[in-house]
Parts: C-alpha cells; structure tokens; sequence
C-alpha cells in the first residue's frame, strides 16, 4: 500500500514553542519516529502539508529577530545513491 502523511501545523510545533528550526525538526524527528514501523509494510511518502508557504516563511525568518536562526530554505533532494541507501536503512529497522 502507498501512504502520503503531511506533516505541518501540529506536527512541526506545538502550542506555546518558540517557532525556532530547531525545535521544528526535533518535532519532525518524533513524527518520523512514529511514522517509522509503516516502512516495514507499506510505500510512505513523508511530505510537508502547508505548501507554498513554506518558501515564503524561509524568506521571512531570515530578518526575524524572534528566531535564533532562519528557517533552512531546502533540502537536497535524495539522487539514486541516497534512495539505495534508504532502502538499505529501511531493511535494517524492519529485521
């Protein structure tokens, strides 16, 4: 089976956190976590649920003085050594 879970909102930050990168990842990391036991039956596809807001957020934080640090604008892409080597992660946390 193929699932798509779009993490955004609740996923990234909860009530009352600072809206710092960190703290997002961190809860994107919990979110993972949880999302992990999926890949050892199922195709997941993990995707960001808010869009087109999320460049536009990135542009921003980088004059906001709230935050510690601006919000990473992207990520690379996996090429086809990375998605072999996921698939090698993938068979490690299904033994």
């Amino acid at each position: 089976m193929r699932i798509v879970a779009a993490l955004g909102g609740n996923a990234l930050l909860e009530r009352g956190e600072s809206p710092d990168a960190g703290i997002q990842e961190a809860d994107v990391t919990s979110a993972v976590t949880a999302l992990t036991p999926v890949l050892c039956h199922d195709q997941l596809l993990i995707t960001h649920g808010n869009g087109p807001q999320v460049g536009v957020l990135a542009v921003e934080s980088a004059g906001d003085r709230a935050l510690s640090h601006p919000y990473p604008f992207a990520r690379a892409c996996p090429g086809p050594a990375a998605q072999a080597a996921n698939e090698e992660s993938n068979e490690r946390i299904c033994r």
